[in-house]
């Protein structure tokens, strides 16, 4: 099973629908997609509403992992009182580390480069919430392709 969270940065790049619709596609069941209904992703999935509609579908077939918006608020806290996280410039999506952190996303689907710059500078202090591999072209996806659709 391949564990993906989807960035709201992403979104309007061709590469990242046209993956989101090959991982969507019934015959990838074993992919799954993190959501939390923590006010900030909440809020971003919701302004791109093909993605909140994709996300709601993938929720009715059971192949959506849901992170406790408590949980995930926790260590978004915890986070923002980060030395390191204070520090760097890159580290500026708590949710989307702490989605991570609690649930294990193998990979991210991304448009923004920080999130690997935060990654790299964060990983010494949680190392859990730093085991993704950043997708943020269609050049990446197709490198990890095969590992995210194999069941």
């Amino acid at each position: 099973m391949s564990t993906v969270l989807l960035d709201v940065s992403a979104s309007t790049q061709q590469w990242f629908q046209d993956a989101l619709k090959e991982m969507g596609d019934t015959k990838h069941k074993h992919v799954k997609f993190l959501y939390t209904e923590q006010e900030k992703y909440k809020t971003e999935i919701s302004k791109v509403l093909y993605l909140a509609k994709f996300l709601k579908l993938m929720g009715d077939k059971g192949r959506r992992v849901d992170v406790d918006k408590d949980a995930c608020k926790a260590v978004m806290d915890e986070l923002e009182a980060n030395a390191t996280w204070i520090g760097s410039s890159a580290c500026d999506d708590p949710h989307i580390f702490a989605m991570v952190a609690l649930k294990s996303a193998r990979y991210i689907f991304t448009d923004e480069h920080r999130i690997s710059k935060c990654r790299k500078c964060m990983s010494h202090v949680k190392n859990s919430m730093c085991a993704f591999k950043a997708i943020r072209s269609g050049k990446i996806y197709k490198k990890h392709r095969n590992r995210i659709l194999r069941p």
